[in-house]
């Protein structure tokens, strides 16, 4: 998979997961449609052992694949957040929260949006 496919493929993820959310959460009153949701977006690159023998090895390269790119972005945007590049942004870059999955998306959101601010 080249540079251009995991970009595309991680921004198609983000969105789909914010539109997936956005519905739930519209039209829940349950008060841990959070933690729902960070739970089943955790396990999706990360499944329970029980669930691996489901996936081929190829998606099972892949996911793990995704989750290293998501963790990268995540230390890039605490890179950023922790040093004087930050005043070059038009706002700080998210901080990834583990209890709350989708500020790891968020974080490689802001890696492809400030990547051209900071080279």
């Amino acid at each position: 998979m080249d540079l251009f496919q995991k970009k595309s493929t991680v921004l198609n993820l983000i969105t789909s997961l914010e539109k997936w959310y956005d519905a739930i959460y519209e039209n829940s009153n349950v008060d841990i449609v959070a933690h729902v949701f960070n739970t089943i977006s955790k396990r999706t690159l990360s499944p329970y052992k029980e669930q691996l023998p489901f996936y081929e090895e190829t998606e099972l390269l892949l996911l793990n694949e995704l989750k290293d790119i998501i963790d990268n972005c995540n230390y890039v945007c605490n890179v950023i957040r922790d040093t004087k590049l930050v005043l070059e942004l038009p706002r700080k870059p998210v901080m990834g929260v583990k209890t709350r999955w989708l500020t790891y998306l968020f974080t490689c959101r802001d890696t492809l949006e400030f990547l051209g601010i900071i080279n």
